[in-house]
């Protein structure tokens, strides 16, 4: 019964990651002209490549490792204790013939954070972010990229 409940969470958590998901893909045109009233009571935040968890930050690196793929002008559309969507422009190394002497190349995009975990050190943090229309980005091979995110930031 308990294995079943739980069966039945992961897929609810499941289905609403993907509502999310097809909603911003449906609302994306229309974030540039929208204003949404922002909820600020919510402790949810992000941990970045260093320094402690933040909530709606407005660069955003996501390959921590070497900086090839980072997020600016990120303007948060909605930021609540389960989901944070936003629109920003996205800027991705093409890494052609190396990534060190790559070129980069930026587009607009719409990010979603998702699926929050409850950590004894720093509170709930988001786990997962997802990329979406990144399709005009070399490198980005066209499809929306989902990772998870590292919940330890460095020092």
């Amino acid at each position: 019964m308990i294995g079943r409940m739980l069966t039945a969470r992961r897929l609810f958590a499941g289905l609403a990651a993907a509502a999310a998901l097809t909603t911003a893909l449906y609302v994306a045109p229309a974030l540039a002209t929208a204003t949404i009233a922002i909820r600020t009571t919510n402790t949810t935040r992000v941990v970045p490549c260093r320094g402690a968890p933040v909530v709606r930050p407005s660069r955003y690196v996501v390959a921590c490792a070497d900086s090839n793929w980072y997020l600016t002008g990120i303007h948060w559309v909605r930021w609540s204790d389960t989901v944070a969507i936003a629109r920003a422009t996205d800027h991705l190394n093409d890494c052609q013939p190396y990534c060190y002497d790559g070129t980069f190349h930026s587009s607009p995009t719409v990010i979603v954070l998702s699926d929050p975990i409850t950590t004894s050190r720093w509170g709930s943090l988001f786990s997962v972010v997802s990329v979406l229309d990144a399709t005009r980005l070399p490198g980005s091979k066209g499809t929306t990229t989902i990772m998870r995110l590292n919940l330890t930031p460095l020092p």
